[in-house]
């Protein structure tokens, strides 16, 4: 796993994006397209579903926001994703 050191957007976070209703958006960018993965308060938690959604397509090559990314595995309950993003993490995309 690698770290990104170039974000270029305000948010500072690799896939996470300040919404207009000041929520931040967090998408995952793959080969066909992105997966709009949800809309989150906090750009931390938003991060938090890029990193497990890139580490879940991506594997070890992932280029995450945390390093030592030690969530526990299916602790969302504070985290509001979309459908997309449970497909994502259940090898359906």
């Amino acid at each position: 796993m690698r770290q990104s050191f170039e974000v270029r957007n305000k948010t500072g976070f690799r896939g996470v994006y300040l919404t207009r209703n000041k929520y931040y958006r967090s998408e995952i960018r793959i080969i066909y397209g992105h997966i709009y993965l949800g809309s989150f308060p906090t750009a931390q938690q938003a991060a938090q579903a890029y990193d497990h959604a890139a580490f879940q397509y991506f594997g070890n090559k992932a280029v995450l926001n945390f390093i030592d990314n030690n969530y526990p595995e299916d602790d969302y309950s504070d985290l509001h994703p979309t459908q997309d993003f449970f497909d994502l993490l259940n090898g359906k995309f």
